[in-house]
This record gives structure tokens, C-alpha cells and sequence, in this order.
């Protein structure tokens, strides 16, 4: 399901025709990251630091960009 999720939602970004479309994943999570890629998204090489709600910390995330 994540997979036509995020590209559902990619869509809907893209249509509001925005500058740019940026997504963050956690970096230990290998399954969020193929998501990301299989929607569009590529890795800015930018690492960044984000709360998470369901591990109740913040954790080092890496940031995407829609190619």
C-alpha cells in the first residue's frame, strides 16, 4: 500500500505545481526509502534529523526530492 500511497499523494503535490516536492525517511529504513524511489523521489545526499512519533524520538532521517 505504500507504494500507491505515495504516489497518490506525489500526484496530488504535483498538481499544485510547487517549486519542489522534498520527503524524509528515517535512514535505517531501507522499505520507506525503496517507496520513496519507486515514486519518484531521489536521494539530495542531504542527512537530516526528524521526530518521530512512533519511536518517540528524533532520529537521523534522509531527505528526497521528486526528480
Amino acid at each position: 500500500f505504500g507504494e500507491e500511497a505515495a504516489k497518490a499523494v506525489t500526484a496530488f503535490a504535483q498538481s499544485l505545481q510547487p517549486r519542489r516536492v522534498r520527503a524524509v525517511c528515517a535512514a535505517d529504513n531501507a522499505a520507506s526509502r525503496r517507496v520513496l524511489e519507486k515514486a519518484g523521489f531521489a536521494a539530495t545526499g542531504e542527512s537530516v534529523r526528524r521526530y518521530s512519533l512512533a519511536r518517540r524520538q528524533s532520529v537521523a532521517c534522509l531527505a528526497f526530492e521528486l526528480a
